[in-house]
Order: C-alpha cells, then structure tokens, then sequence
C-alpha cells in the first residue's frame, strides 16, 4: 500500500474550513430562498420531495464487498494517544467489520484489544510489544479474513482495501503493502502506510514466533521486523498497487478527508474505471 504523507500548513486548513462554512451558509440560504418560492405555487406537483444529491450515489458495490470481505482491524497507539484516537473511531474505522485499539491504557471510548500489554513495557513501534499484539489478534478467533494494521496517524480508505482483495485467497499466506528495496535488516515493508494480513499469514506468523529466530524476541522496530518474520515464516510479500492510505494525519485532517472523500462530489463526473478479476 502506497502511503501518502501531507504537509498541510494549520492556517491552509481553517482556511479550507473557513470556506466549507461560508458554502455551506450559502447554499443554507439559498434552500430558504428556494423552499418558499416552492411552497407559493399552488400545483401540488411542484411540492414533491426532490431526493437528496447525496442519496444518488451508487454504493452498492462498496456494500456488496463490506459484506463479504470481513477484516479486522488493529491500531497502535500509545496511552498518551487514547484522546486523539476518538477521532480515529469517528472516521475510518467504523468501516472496518471488527476493530481494535492496541495499548496498555483504558478509555471508556474506545474499543481497545485485550492484548494484556504491561504499560512499563510496551511500546508502540516495539516488535517485542507487536509478537503479543499478534497473539491478542489470533486468540480472537472470529470470522474474519483479513487483518489490516495501522499506526495512530493513518487514514485508510477501507473501500480500496476491499477493492485490492476482492479476488485474494484470504488461505494463501501474505503480506500485502508498500514493498520497498531491502533495508539493513532485510526488511521490506514500509509499516507507515499499514498493511494486510491473510488469515493464513496470521496463522503461520503467530505459530512460529517461539520457534523461528526472526520471529523471536529481538531488539527491533515492529513494521523493520514483520516483513522478515513473515519470509520465515513462510509469508509472500506482494507489492500493492493502489492507494489505500494517508500517514501523518491529525484530528482536523480526518475530517477534512472523510468529507472529501465521503461527502465531496463534483457535479458531472462519473467513475468508469473498473477493476478486471486476472486470468
């Protein structure tokens, strides 16, 4: 998955809010304007609800692959996060079927994973902290199919995800995300744009922590030390070719997004592009 880091400037972001409200007023009054020149006509055919603009956008298939292609998604986060994470859940997170917040600390708000992580060592890039996440994954055992992990400031478009598995083999074991040239510890994925696991890759990765040295206890960064522990493991490593994710958003910048995205429609242009299942 291709992560996209934004630079955006607070001042560029009230600015864009500034101008979202004053639209929004405008087509408020606007609506006024045009609801009792409506109501003085007498023709009872002119007082007919017109449908919402919003309500003519076909999300059918969006429905269709929330209801098959089932993922669960983990976050990282760190108990001095807990807060910040509401706008987490608010956002793109209630689109996944099952989710977890992953941390030491308690918040009433949030649905958080009973990973049992002790907050004196935990950490959220730790892969010492993630082996014991994974297991908390596992132990789940619900009908899910894939695994999606992302780090605190992600914003994931949980429309592509499913998009990018529609013809997946949630029983083949994989690693789907940003694969980059290896690093000094042979590590191949980039953890800052998230990645999805196979139900299968989840298995074997958790089966083999204790008995394969990759998989081990070791002094290492959690998205450095998954990619090699999942190669041992016996885990491909496909490279994703859509963009499915944003990295480095705050609070302000989720909302910006999931109105851009969700809400945000240009008038006469339509999507044709279609994805074709491979031979």
């Amino acid at each position: 998955m291709h992560p996209l880091k934004l630079n955006v400037k607070p001042q560029d972001v009230k600015l864009f809010l500034i101008g979202m409200c004053i639209v929004l007023v405008a087509e408020i009054l606007l609506d006024i304007t045009h609801t009792s020149s409506i109501c003085s006509v007498n023709d009872s055919e002119n007082l007919k609800p017109q449908p919402s603009y919003f309500g003519t956008v076909d999300v059918s298939y969006a429905k269709k692959l929330a209801s098959t292609i089932h993922i669960y998604c983990f976050i990282l986060t760190e108990p001095s996060q807990l807060t910040s994470q509401h706008h987490v859940q608010n956002t793109w997170v209630r689109r996944c079927t099952r989710y977890g917040f992953v941390s030491p600390g308690s918040d009433s708000l949030l649905r958080l994973l009973d990973a049992k992580h002790d907050v004196k060592t935990y950490k959220r890039k730790s892969w010492n902290s993630m082996r014991e996440t994974l297991r908390a994954v596992y132990a789940q055992k619900e009908d899910i199919l894939f695994y999606l992990k992302a780090d605190h400031n992600n914003y994931i478009i949980m429309e592509n995800v499913r998009y990018m598995l529609e013809f997946e083999d949630p029983d083949k074991p994989f690693l789907l995300g940003h694969v980059h040239t290896p690093g000094p510890h042979g590590d191949k994925i980039s953890g800052s744009a998230g990645y999805v696991l196979s139900r299968k890759a989840l298995k074997l990765i958790v089966e083999n922590l204790d008995t394969v040295k990759e998989c081990g206890m070791l002094d290492r960064i959690e998205d450095e030390q998954i990619s090699v522990c999942a190669e041992a493991a016996g885990v491909e490593l496909p490279a994703s070719p859509l963009l499915v994710s944003f990295a480095g958003i705050d609070e302000t910048m989720m909302y910006v997004l999931e109105y851009l995205l969700y809400h945000l429609r240009p008038t006469g242009i339509t999507h044709r592009w279609r994805y074709q299942q491979p031979q």
